[in-house]
């Protein structure tokens, strides 16, 4: 079997070539001037790749990678000869897949052109490039705009790459993709950026397939619509994206197209659809990255890859419940930086779950990762104040216990009340103990100290306790004269959150805050008289006051006009600013009595 590039030209060993090593959401160069030690084929005589080693490097490192294929015995401890193995074949670092052949290579030259040359390849290699410059442009403008962007000659790489992609070379229609999705370099544009990626997936680009299918789940330069988004993925798999596989096996562990293409923060994020579960699939895509993925290409793939199978092994999601893969999938990825992989693995440790336990080693995996995972830090803390696996030491205890307390993320609430139960066994100054303190003496303390305190404690408000402490620190600041604080506590009083409702005291501190111009409060002061609560209702009144909440964005950050056009970033941050305002203005608009068309007759 002959492998050969898109025009046509047969790859041999010995090619110098171009490299383009396609990293998670674009095309970029790594040792782009590469020449091709091998064809990479398995012992039974698969051509599986092709063998990449830097110009300047004699023989390739060498290591041992086995290919995984369907009704394959389990593999086994037993020591082989490799050539006995089918599957097993020998790569370099620089591994590049057969499938990827025809996108990331660019042929210069046949390496028997520099046996004349004792002095070094460089001078050659240009002159190489140059002859070829004519033939295959879109490469070399690639080539080119690369220099230009490691030279910081911004505008010239942005122009390269409009000349690449215009001659339909698709790492260049994704690169420049990207820059127009992030408006770093050239002004954000989402139109053009899902433009250029819709240009290279005519082309069966897969990484461009992957980016489109990310433009429509995300709405981001066109309509929403999460049908098309899904036929994308399950094409970028296809033509054998990583992270496109990787988001379609999330795709069928959870029923939802997860973080990989769109976060919570867009719509349809979580919209599950129980048809698409299938975790025995999820569980099959897993494995297919964890052991047919090439080595140093997609690592933060292949890490968020093995820390799924630690997972699903530990819960028996897909399969048999099974602690010793998972530990072994944990440790996988802990090798790979997962920081949750490396806390997982500790708690295996720690517990003996799936091996042998080793206190010390949990605590070492724990230390890791405790000032980034609060899962950590907690049992970090309740090791040194219990003495387990570590000497006692209640000084670090609680520094590790107060870093769970100061975390300011969702979902760690329970984490939160326990390390304040620990701190509150040995310590007497625990943050809700604090509080109590700055309560009895409020005069001793700022506006900033309450806040401080307020931060401290605010993630702990699942304990009734803290829930008290939490109001009458804010009741602190309101006294003190703090607009914010004054508009929070009269929004209490008028909700009855942390408090019973108390219609006086509500307006009380909400006209307060008003008088110091706190736009909320304003907001309320239209909200109060837009629904007759104390005040007479008053539509015009409501009106005036939701005006006076109205703020502008600062232009230093979001100018309102860009090029005489209204700036649509500029209108986004208006809308957000001034959401609760604008609603209400338009909640008037609906309520306003309208005049009648036969009025005329009165006259």
């Amino acid at each position: 079997m002959l492998l050969s590039y898109t025009h046509g030209e047969i790859l041999k060993e010995g090619d110098v070539v171009i490299w383009l090593n396609q990293r998670g959401e674009y095309y970029q160069f790594d040792q782009s001037v590469m020449k091709v030690w091998s064809i990479a084929e398995t012992n039974d005589g698969e051509i599986v790749g092709v063998n990449l080693i830097p110009l300047s490097v004699e023989s390739p490192m060498i290591m041992l990678r086995r290919l995984v294929r369907e009704n394959e015995p389990e593999s086994s401890t037993d020591l082989v000869k490799m050539k006995d193995v089918p599957g097993i074949y020998t790569i370099t670092r620089w591994f590049l897949p057969l499938h990827k052949v025809s996108k990331c290579l660019g042929l210069i030259a046949r390496i028997e052109y520099f046996t004349e040359y004792k002095t070094g390849h460089g001078e050659l290699i240009q002159r190489c490039i140059q002859d070829k410059a004519d033939q295959y442009q879109g490469i070399y403008q690639y080539y080119l705009a690369d220099r230009a962007y490691q030279q910081r000659d911004f505008q010239r790489h942005i122009d390269l790459l409009h000349q690449s992609a215009q001659s339909g070379y698709t790492p260049a229609m994704c690169h420049l993709a990207m820059h127009f999705f992030n408006g770093t370099l050239i002004e954000k544009n989402h139109e053009k950026s899902k433009y250029w990626y819709s240009q290279a997936v005519k082309k069966n680009d897969a990484l461009a397939m992957y980016q489109l299918a990310g433009c429509y789940a995300r709405a981001t330069g066109t309509p929403q619509n999460l049908k098309q988004s899904f036929n994308l993925l399950e094409q970028s798999a296809e033509a054998g994206c990583w992270s496109a596989i990787a988001a379609l096996a999330g795709y069928y562990r959870f029923g939802w197209l997860n973080s990989l293409l769109v976060s919570e923060y867009y719509a349809g994020y979580e919209q599950v659809d129980e048809r698409v579960l299938d975790h025995q699939k999820a569980l099959r895509l897993y494995l297919h990255i964890a052991t047919e993925a090439p080595p140093g290409e997609e690592q933060a793939v292949i890490a968020n890859v093995t820390y799924h199978l630690g997972w699903m092994y530990q819960d028996g999601i897909g399969t048999a419940q099974d602690y010793e893969q998972s530990v072994h999938w944990y440790r996988k990825s802990a090798e790979l930086g997962n920081i949750v992989a490396i806390n997982n693995l500790a708690d295996k440790y720690e517990h003996g779950t799936g091996v042998e336990q080793d206190l010390e080693m949990a605590a070492a995996l724990y230390s890791d990762v405790a000032d980034r995972v609060v899962a950590a830090a907690l049992s970090l803390g309740r090791m040194y104040f219990e003495g387990r696996g570590v000497e006692q030491n209640l000084e670090l205890a609680r520094h590790h216990l107060n870093t769970v307390i100061q975390v300011r993320m969702d979902g760690v609430e329970e984490m939160q009340a326990e390390a304040m139960q620990l701190l509150e066994r040995f310590t007497e100054d625990s943050p809700v103990q604090q509080a109590r303190k700055m309560l009895k003496n409020p005069d001793q303390f700022t506006v900033d100290d309450v806040n401080a305190q307020i931060r401290k404690i605010d993630s702990m408000l699942e304990l009734p306790e803290v829930k008290v402490l939490f109001f009458q620190l804010y009741l602190v600041n309101a006294r003190k004269g703090e607009a914010s604080s004054q508009s929070q506590v009269g929004d209490w009083y008028l909700r009855g959150v942390f408090t019973e409702k108390n219609l006086e005291e509500a307006i009380y501190w909400i006209q307060k805050a008003a008088d110091q111009k706190n736009y909320y409060a304003e907001y309320q002061m239209g909200f109060l008289y837009e629904n007759g609560l104390y005040y007479n209702q008053d539509f015009n009144l409501a009106q005036k006051w939701f005006e006076r909440a109205l703020r502008e964005p600062s232009e230093s950050y979001c100018p309102e006009y860009v090029n005489g056009q209204l700036n649509p970033e500029y209108l986004g941050h208006y809308q957000q600013m001034n959401t609760e305002a604008l609603s209400g203005l338009l909640r008037l608009e609906q309520k306003k009595p309208k005049p009648s068309k036969w009025r005329f007759w009165k006259k």
